[in-house]
C-alpha cells in the first residue's frame, strides 16, 4: 500500500461518524462472531441502562400528582372566596 492510500484511508475514517465506523467493522467481521459480538452489545447497553438514572423529565401530570394541598373538604370549590377573604381555613 502506497503512502497514498493511508492518508486517503485516514482522511476517510474522520469523515465517518462513529456510527459508520463500528457499522464498517461489523461487516468485516465473519458470519460466527456476530452472535458473540450482540451479546456483548446487549450486555452493554443493559448494563448502561441500569446503571445510569432516568434522564428523563417527568410529566406535567406526574409533577402535578406530587403536590399535597391541606385545606378544607371545599376548599376547590369555594377556591375565590378563600382567596378574596369571604371564607377562612381555621
Amino acid at each position: 500500500v502506497s503512502g497514498d492510500g493511508i492518508i486517503a484511508t485516514s482522511i476517510l475514517v474522520f469523515t465517518m461518524t462513529i456510527k459508520e465506523q463500528i457499522t464498517a467493522e461489523i461487516e468485516s467481521l465473519h458470519e460466527e462472531d456476530l452472535n458473540e459480538l450482540f451479546d456483548i452489545i446487549k450486555n452493554f447497553v443493559q448494563t448502561k441502562s441500569s446503571s445510569q438514572p432516568s434522564t428523563q423529565v417527568p410529566s406535567l401530570m406526574s409533577r402535578l400528582r406530587k403536590i399535597k394541598i391541606d385545606g378544607p373538604a371545599d376548599f376547590s370549590t369555594n377556591l375565590v372566596q378563600y382567596m378574596n377573604g369571604e371564607k377562612t381555613i381555621e
